[in-house]
């Protein structure tokens, strides 16, 4: 009877260890996720233009537009903003980088050049543009070694919470002489 009951409290632990540990590779994977990719950001901007309403709006060329997340700091060398997508407010016309816009990867200063897509924006009332690109967080972890090691433990993680469960469960095994 003493016997059955230390196999019990084995089985138990087993259960709530398997438990534990499929609730907690969920969290432990989506952290390190955030500290190795990238964060995305879309943001609205109003294109500086000359001219009035119901007149051709031509861009004014001598004002630049700073984006909300320009690299700074240890970002300069490890971190430039990438996957950039430029278009106007209804999203049917893409801006093209050096003939629409220059946007500078360094600074995330953008200047809107005076072409036929920048100044009619798809509407003439509308001078808005949507600006989405790919940046650094100040947590992302800039160490490709580091990034590769921190994506690992999940995985390394679920596989030690399989075998601590199949030790387990094979220790049960041998005390009621199936194994």
């Amino acid at each position: 009877m003493a016997n059955n009951l230390g196999m019990t409290g084995i089985l138990v632990a087993g259960f709530v260890l398997l438990l534990l540990g499929a609730v907690l590779v969920g969290p432990i994977s989506s952290e390190g996720l955030s500290k190795t990719s990238f964060s995305r950001a879309s943001e609205t901007i109003s294109i500086p233009r000359n001219g009035t309403a119901g007149a051709a709006y031509d861009v004014n060329e001598t004002i630049n537009t700073t984006l909300g997340q320009p690299p700074i700091g240890w970002k300069l060398n490890d971190c430039l903003l990438s996957n950039i997508n430029v278009t106007n407010s209804s999203r049917s016309i893409q801006f093209t980088s050096g003939t629409d816009y220059v946007l500078s990867t360094t600074t995330g200063i953008i200047q809107w050049l005076n072409t036929s897509d920048t100044g009619k924006g798809g509407n003439a009332y509308n001078n808005l543009s949507i600006v989405s690109y790919s940046y650094c967080g100040d947590d992302y972890l800039n160490s490709s070694w580091g990034r590769t090691v921190l994506n690992l433990v999940p995985g390394f993680f679920a596989i030690a919470v399989m075998l601590a469960g199949v030790g387990i469960f094979f220790s049960i095994g041998k005390q009621a002489g199936i194994v």
